[in-house]
């Protein structure tokens, strides 16, 4: 008989000699059968459960007793990280910042507006990729303060006021910048506003690519 959906939300499964769930398709009646995937959110196992029997925003983990429970998955959904505290949005990681901290990109982004900051921290893009289209200003993150950008590749490709794209623009306030193992892609690769970098900027092991 063909199941149409099941649900696993809590409970206990525990087994000793076999698999505690499985999941498992009549292929001889139905060609075209497949195992039910994604369908557990919750519980306590005996064993390892499949990633493919998971739900969408849920992770295994492996308790003390031996067992192995379903719970949220605190990234999902999320683009970054400050220690163990996830966010879905760049600009909600910033607000969050305070001086000394490291905001850890998640996953690659493709934003349509300019990525700022403003606060004396660390941006790891965690060899990501940043893809902006911001159309005013053209640029993909604006350095308002002393930081740290690192592992990471920008592109700017916004176009609607011609060629003048830049990946990172430093503000008058940033008087003392790192780029470390950074790729930018614009036709500005970097650009340095009147009063900027009062004291230093540090490029290193970094690939500038500038289009203009």
């Amino acid at each position: 008989e063909e199941i149409s959906s099941v649900v696993i939300s809590g409970g206990e499964f525990i087994s000793d000699y076999a698999k505690a769930v499985g999941s498992y398709a009549n292929t001889t009646q139905n060609p075209e059968a497949k195992p039910v995937a994604g369908f557990i959110s919750g519980g306590t196992f005996s064993n390892e459960v499949p990633a493919e029997f998971l739900a969408p925003g849920y992770v295994l983990e492996h308790n003390e007793d031996g067992t192995y429970g379903v719970v949220e998955d605190p990234a999902y959904g999320k683009v970054a990280k400050i220690g163990d505290t996830y966010y879905a949005t760049l600009a909600d990681a910033h607000a969050a910042a305070v001086e000394g901290d490291v905001i850890k990109m998640l996953v690659d982004l493709e934003m349509d507006k300019t990525f700022t900051i403003s606060k004396n921290i660390t941006f790891d893009g965690n060899n990501k990729t940043l893809t902006s289209s911001s159309q005013n200003p053209q640029i993909g993150i604006e350095v308002k303060s002393s930081a740290t950008i690192q592992n990471i590749t920008v592109k700017s490709v916004g176009n609607s006021y011609g060629s003048d794209t830049r990946a990172i623009n430093l503000n008058g306030n940033a008087t003392s910048v790192v780029l470390d193992n950074v790729a930018l892609e614009s036709s500005k690769a970097i650009c340095v506003a009147p009063g900027a970098i009062t004291e230093s900027l540090y490029i290193k092991t970094s690939v500038l690519t500038a289009s203009a």
